[in-house]
C-alpha cells in the first residue's frame, strides 16, 4: 500500500478481482450480441468505441442498464492497459471515497476507467476509449 497526505493506493482483494472479471465478461457478451462474430480484439480501444455507442444508443431507448454498461466497458479498458502496458488494477481513496483504477509498477500513473466511462454517459459521448488509450500510451511511454 502507498499513502500520501491527500490519497492510497492499495491492492484489490479477491472481491474486486471477481467483479472485474464478472463485469470483462459481461462486456464481451455485451459486444458478442451485436457483432456477429466479427470481433477479433475485445480489449481494442476503437472496438470499445464503436460497440459503446451501439449500447449507449440502446441505453438511450431504455433497454440497457447504466450501471452494466458503465462497469463492462470500464473494466473492458482498465483490461485493456493492464494487457497492453503491465498496469495493474488497484483501489484508490481519498477524502471523497474509493474508485477502482488501474496503475503502472511505479503508481506515478493511475487511470480511472470507470470513472471515465461513467463521465460518458453525462455527455452522451459514445467515444473516448481511443482518446484515453492514446493519452496514457503517450504519457507512460513518455516516462
Amino acid at each position: 500500500m502507498e499513502t500520501t497526505n491527500d490519497y492510497t493506493i492499495s491492492e484489490i482483494d479477491d472481491t474486486d478481482r471477481h467483479w472485474i472479471g464478472f463485469s470483462v465478461q459481461n462486456m464481451i457478451r455485451l459486444i458478442d450480441e451485436r457483432s456477429f462474430g466479427e470481433v477479433m480484439d475485445y480489449f481494442d480501444p476503437g472496438l470499445l468505441d464503436r460497440f459503446f455507442g451501439k449500447c449507449l444508443e440502446e441505453y438511450n431507448a431504455g433497454r440497457l442498464d447504466k450501471n452494466i454498461l458503465t462497469f463492462a466497458f470500464g473494466c473492458g479498458l482498465g483490461e485493456y492497459l493492464v494487457r497492453k502496458l503491465g498496469f495493474r488494477w488497484v483501489l484508490f481513496s481519498d477524502s471523497r471515497g474509493s474508485d477502482l483504477a488501474v496503475a503502472d509498477k511505479e503508481k506515478k500513473l493511475v487511470v480511472f476507467p470507470i470513472s471515465s466511462t461513467r463521465k460518458r454517459f453525462e455527455v452522451s459521448e459514445a467515444e473516448g476509449f481511443t482518446a484515453i488509450a492514446d493519452t496514457v500510451l503517450s504519457r507512460y511511454s513518455s516516462n
